[in-house]
């Protein structure tokens, strides 16, 4: 289990919309290579992102799934995520 208080700030955003800017402790996403996870201390890395969810995981454990169609992930200290497009969003509880 990853240990609170190991929180980044996390941004996702497509051209016409903020979908989430918060602090969490772990983001996947559908990197063209295949998915990988952000943690805190992540190396700086930029990548283009394919079709796919992205999962993002609060300090409080919640999730919240999104279904983007690609984009770019850009990581440097924070994460910023640029979506083309998101499809949908939910959230979910991890009790």
């Amino acid at each position: 289990m990853k240990e609170q208080g190991k929180a980044f700030n996390l941004t996702v955003a497509s051209p016409d919309k903020v979908y989430f800017d918060g602090k969490v402790i772990s983001v996947i996403a559908p990197g063209k290579l295949g998915y990988l996870e952000i943690l805190t201390h992540h190396a700086a890395l930029i990548t283009s992102l394919q079709k796919g969810n992205v999962i993002i995981t609060l300090e409080n454990f919640s999730k919240m799934k999104m279904e983007v169609t690609g984009g770019i992930l850009e990581v440097s200290g924070d994460v910023s995520l640029l979506a083309d497009e998101v499809l949908q969003a939910e959230w979910r509880s991890e009790s």
